[in-house]
């Protein structure tokens, strides 16, 4: 299995920064759209230091160059990209000590997943995750003026530099997996039946939580608000899941790729 990342995509490893330390709530267009981000991003980073542990692993086995080359610079960016939301993350723990329990859960979890884990059930693991982040990436990058309100923070560039590089990321997990594994079923198998419903509960539920401790769901109207959220945006994680089953199926489309270069500085 070759690379299917188009030739127009060259993957490079970008040592990004920002400062979080000035920015106020919301940072986002609304507190909901805030919160949302934010639990996505205390998972984050034991979820990207897993995901690279995979394909670490899988590296003496990549054939083929070009593709032994992009796994290489994904393993970079998804540490830098585990680094800063740690960073990030730490700002947030300070403001919603809870959150660190969520963490110990989240690693726990991992832990325990890995050793009972098949290597073929293993290696669907970052091809899982990459699906929901390219979701999510996707759609922040087609409508960012409806999550930020037009607004400009380090917040807002960090999360525009974020999904680029998982835009990137999203044929990578996918072609690593096929060039060990040419049955498919495991992917939306594991989606449907584990990594879907986990995820959807843990980032809306840690999203409530925080919604809950800014006072924001102590009204009728606030519910209604969050399950209107919770109804628009669902559909980021389940989107497209049977695509994988599709024969010579290739992540990246020429919509993709235009979204991409629009949004490339």
């Amino acid at each position: 299995m070759s690379s299917s990342t188009p030739s127009t995509i060259q993957l490079q490893f970008r040592k990004a920064d920002f400062d979080f330390s000035s920015q106020d709530l919301p940072w986002l267009g609304s507190l909901i759209q805030s919160h949302f981000f934010h639990a996505l991003s205390i998972f984050i980073p034991t979820s990207e230091r897993y995901v690279s542990s995979i394909i670490q692993k899988q590296l003496p086995n990549i054939k083929d160059d070009s593709l032994l080359k992009e796994a290489k610079v994904f393993i970079q960016q998804e540490g830098r990209h585990a680094f800063l939301h740690k960073r990030c993350n730490q700002i947030l723990i300070h403001r919603y000590p809870a959150l660190s329990r969520f963490q110990k859960w989240q690693t726990s979890g991992i832990n325990t997943l890995d050793r009972l884990s098949s290597s073929a059930f293993r290696l669907s693991v970052p091809v899982a995750f990459e699906h929901f982040t390219a979701n999510i990436s996707r759609h922040f990058l087609q409508h960012q003026q409806q999550w930020t309100n037009e607004k400009s923070n380090a917040y807002i560039d960090f999360l525009h530099w974020h999904c680029l590089e998982e835009l990137e990321h999203q044929a990578i997990c996918f072609d690593v997996y096929k060039q060990e594994y040419k049955r498919t079923i495991w992917i939306p198998l594991s989606l449907i039946m584990f990594w879907l419903p986990i995820t959807i509960l843990s980032v809306y539920g840690v999203q409530a939580y925080l919604l809950y401790k800014d006072k924001q769901l102590n009204r009728p109207k606030h519910w209604w608000a969050f399950a209107k959220f919770v109804k628009k945006t669902s559909h980021l994680f389940y989107d497209d899941i049977v695509k994988y089953l599709k024969k010579d199926y290739r992540p990246w489309t020429p919509e993709d790729e235009s979204l991409y270069k629009r949004n490339r500085p």
